[in-house]
């Protein structure tokens, strides 16, 4: 029993100290409503519109690109399939101003995605997309030590 209880007291001091270091902020299971208006973001150069997909070169990094992909993709399926409605209702895609009543007023949630990534909709094609700043993502992914191809950089 003493055992146990000295066991259980060194597990707790050793908590204890763990969470004095700052946590890393994590979109894991989060949702956002916001989602941009793609025709303006993507006159910045450093902005593309990508196709998530599964990225990794190890089963963690592969599970958690996984989940973003196919979360974001769920997401934007949805708000896509109410664009399609709207069309058919109004005979012509949503304007952005439009697209955003619809996603504040239903209720439509999008899984976050990483920081260098956004949501995008393009009122001329009705696309709901995800975008990319290229700029800010080579600079988190050179600060963590990755290189582009997303594998850790080799000394």
């Amino acid at each position: 029993m003493r055992f146990l209880l000295a066991c259980l007291s060194l597990l707790v001091c050793l908590g204890c100290e763990n969470s004095k270091k700052p946590k890393r902020e994590s979109n894991f299971k989060k949702m956002t409503q916001e989602v941009f208006d793609a025709q303006v973001e993507l006159q910045n150069k450093d902005i593309v519109e990508v196709e998530n997909k599964l990225r990794g070169n190890d089963p963690i990094s592969q599970s958690m690109t996984a989940y973003t992909a196919i979360t974001s993709q769920f997401s934007t399926m949805q708000a896509q399939q109410r664009v399609a409605m709207y069309e058919v209702e109004n005979n012509r895609y949503p304007t952005y101003e439009e697209f955003m009543k619809l996603v504040k007023g239903e209720g439509m949630k999008f899984v976050m995605l990483p920081p260098y990534q956004k949501y995008g909709y393009d009122a001329e094609t009705g696309r709901v997309m995800v975008l990319e700043d290229k700029k800010d993502k080579a600079e988190r992914y050179k600060k963590a030590g990755i290189n582009e191809d997303g594998e850790w950089a080799r000394d």
